[in-house]
């Protein structure tokens, strides 16, 4: 190439070089008359480039060789290249044969006055613009090809990576339309299309048999791509022509999505209203793609076993759980069957106590200190049926483990006072245990359900009366390690439970641990209890194991975690309550003689008293001048908590006291979360009631 910045060139000087410059140089040079536009002289590259011989390039002129200007654009140029010296500018070429050449020019101004020449030298850059369209192009399709595949590693939506395949490859071939079906059986079913199907299309387009689409059935068969070069002159079937004809499909090529040697779809590329060929690279192309939507397919399907998977087995788990604890509180209601007997004496004892104390009463209203021993007898056996109502409701409860510091001593010692109330007095009950073993974190009343399960079961088997005893102890951890489900803590509180009862075989001890398993006759048991009990263990982090032989009797052994647990808080003193200022109460209470024993005591102390016998009533009564509401939980109509919730609707609401004999630790929670000042559980005493008023009423 001549350097565009180098002096315009005296051609009479550079005559004599002529050959050297001409006919030795790779490019193409031609010396142009200004006027006529008629070569003057060229070198042997000019013609040899364009396929003249010289004889035929030397009859032509610049406007026989130049293809993408017209003769007054070439006038143009040359009048440009006069004024300014030189100009540098890519055109088209036309060689003899009609091919079009892509050149970079570089034209010159030159010569002596009177004999000005337009010098033309020229290079031929065609392979130079293919090349870089193909590199261009190759950098497209890696491009598309990197986006698809962060997409497919970032989503598991298979229909917009499909969607995506559809749209970048019609995208670079410049292609009209484009779809993905996916293949299951024999049936296909539309994946993604470009441009988007109408939605007065017949669902021919979006679902279809492979028996009726022969030319995808041949590229699932085969594994290879077909090609359909113009459809007006194919045979076709009816599916095939329907959709050929809707979407004015000319040339068609079919490339199969595979999975391994499975065939999961086919990959349809098409042109509209014109033929086009398709080449080896643009085929492996649309290979290339149709894996990647095979990967996207494959994903998928992965995707979708795997949540099928783990959604069965999470509603297996929520089935075992439900049923467990179904089978809990199944057990659970067993063991207060059994019970039944004792806990009904315990009661009739306790209102045999109450009975004989109110009649005293009747004749000794003129002697206090015989008033006072009868009213403090009648405290003693409330508290003592308090204390039956709370192991019930230990039992018969559905609650999470809720763990807090426990003494083992005082659990054993509840258990056994329940079991002399049940069991025959041929069963001597006993207890060895340190009253300083450290408190356990556990839940007291799932322990305490452990006790009885195991005590139930050593009665059965001394229908003739024995021993149950209590021994407990720490020890350490070693020698736990694969029988406890975690790793051994450094010390453990081992209870053991031994009965003199007749014993188990090797066999039967085997089993004893497996639910449903029992020996006792039909309609006597259902085998859950020691099932129950060893898994309430093992989510203490403990272990329950038994040893026995036929007629020594069994000892069940219990070890139990000791971790660092806070003492349970001391009871607070209750000292005797102030009296009130004239506050008015609202209370509510469905018992009638316990809401006349309450308003009483309120009034004895100097409160005004509004009573309710229920909730509708109560928010009736509810006005500006009420200090403080105390309200039953288990009112009949609307609940207390109901009381509680639409008396804040109202706003203005006064502090709230719930009287309750059993509620959910979670819903107490909820409930002081929104306001409620006070929880006092039942049965209360007369100055624990009196105090809960006087505080919330001081504002504490």
């Amino acid at each position: 190439m001549i350097d565009p910045e180098c002096p315009a060139p005296n051609l009479e000087d550079d005559h004599a070089r002529k050959p050297l410059i001409f006919d030795l140089a790779p490019d193409g040079l031609i010396v142009v008359d200004p006027e006529t536009a008629r070569f003057l002289d060229f070198n042997e590259a000019a013609h040899r480039q364009l396929g003249y011989t010289r004889e035929e390039f030397a009859g032509l002129d610049i406007h026989a060789i130049e293809a993408s200007e017209n003769l007054e654009e070439t006038r143009a140029r040359i009048a440009q290249v006069r004024r300014e010296g030189r100009a540098t500018f890519e055109t088209l070429h036309r060689t003899r044969q009609g091919e079009l050449r892509n050149v970079r020019v570089t034209a010159l101004w030159g010569g002596a006055p009177g004999r000005e020449a337009y010098l033309c030298v020229w290079r031929d850059i065609t392979e130079d613009r293919r090349i870089r369209a193909d590199v261009e192009r190759k950098n497209r399709e890696l491009e598309t090809l990197l986006r698809i595949s962060h997409v497919l590693a970032r989503t598991l939506d298979m229909r917009s990576v499909l969607q995506m395949v559809v749209n970048s490859a019609t995208e670079l071939l410049e292609l009209d339309s484009g779809a993905i079906y996916l293949a299951r059986g024999e049936a296909l079913y539309l994946g993604a299309t470009t441009p988007p199907l109408p939605a007065a299309f017949p669902d021919a387009f979006r679902r279809a048999a492979v028996a009726d689409h022969p030319r995808i059935g041949e590229a699932l068969r085969t594994g290879r791509p077909v090609l359909v070069p113009d459809t007006r002159a194919a045979e076709l079937s009816e599916a095939e022509r329907t959709i050929i004809e809707a979407r004015c499909l000319r040339t068609l090529l079919y490339v199969p999505l595979h999975i391994d040697v499975r065939a999961v779809g086919v990959l349809i590329m098409g042109t509209t209203g014109r033929s086009r060929a398709f080449t080896p690279a643009e085929i492996d192309l649309f290979l290339t793609m149709a894996n990647q939507a095979a990967m996207t397919i494959e994903n998928a399907q992965l995707f979708e076993g795997a949540r099928r998977e783990i959604a069965e087995r999470e509603r297996a788990e929520a089935a075992r759980l439900e049923m467990q604890d179904q089978l809990v509180q199944a057990q659970r209601f067993e063991a207060i069957g059994t019970l039944a007997s004792g806990i009904a004496h315990d009661f009739n004892n306790i209102l045999g106590i109450i009975q004989a104390r109110a009649g005293l009463l009747e004749g000794k209203a003129d002697d206090p200190e015989a008033v006072r021993a009868h009213t403090q007898a009648i405290r003693t056996v409330a508290d003592r049926a308090a204390g039956v109502v709370r192991q019930l409701l230990a039992l018969g409860r559905q609650t999470p483990v809720r763990k807090e510091a426990t003494s083992l001593p005082d659990l054993v010692g509840e258990t056994i006072h329940l079991l002399r109330e049940t069991f025959p007095a041929s069963v001597a009950l006993a207890a060895d245990l340190d009253p300083d073993l450290p408190l356990l974190a556990v839940d007291p009343g799932q322990i305490h359900q452990v006790l009885l399960n195991i005590s139930l079961n050593a009665r059965d088997a001394m229908p003739g009366g024995g021993r149950l005893s209590f021994r407990g102890r720490v020890v350490p951890g070693e020698g736990l390690q694969g029988r406890v489900p975690d790793r051994p803590e450094a010390r453990y509180l081992r209870l053991d439970i031994q009965d003199t009862g007749m014993g188990m075989d090797a066999r039967t001890l085997e089993q004893i641990f497996d639910p449903f398993f029992t020996t006792k006759g039909h309609g006597k048991g259902t085998g859950l209890g020691l099932a129950v009990a060893r898994g309430i263990l093992r989510s203490h982090g403990g272990v329950l194991e038994a040893a026995s032989e036929p007629g020594r009797g069994s000892t069940f052994t219990l070890h139990l975690p000791v971790t660092e647990a806070a003492p349970p808080p001391a009871p607070a003193a209750v000292e005797t309550p102030s009296g009130g200022g004239g506050e008015r109460i609202l209370l509510i209470e469905d018992e009638p003689l316990l809401l006349e024993a309450m308003a009483e005591l309120l009034a004895a102390k100097g409160y005004q008293v509004l009573a309710a016998p229920d909730g509708e009533r109560g928010l009736d009564l509810l006005g500006p001048g009420v200090s403080l509401v105390v309200c039953d939980y288990g009112l009949p109509g609307i609940s207390g908590e109901e009381v509680f919730l639409r008396m804040g609707e109202k706003g203005g609401r006064p502090p709230f006291l719930l009287c309750t004999g059993f509620l959910d630790p979670g819903k107490a929670e909820a409930l002081r979360a929104r306001g409620m000042a006070g929880i006092l559980a039942k049965p209360w005493r007369t100055a624990e009631f009196l105090a809960a008023v006087r505080r919330l009423l001081s504002g504490g």
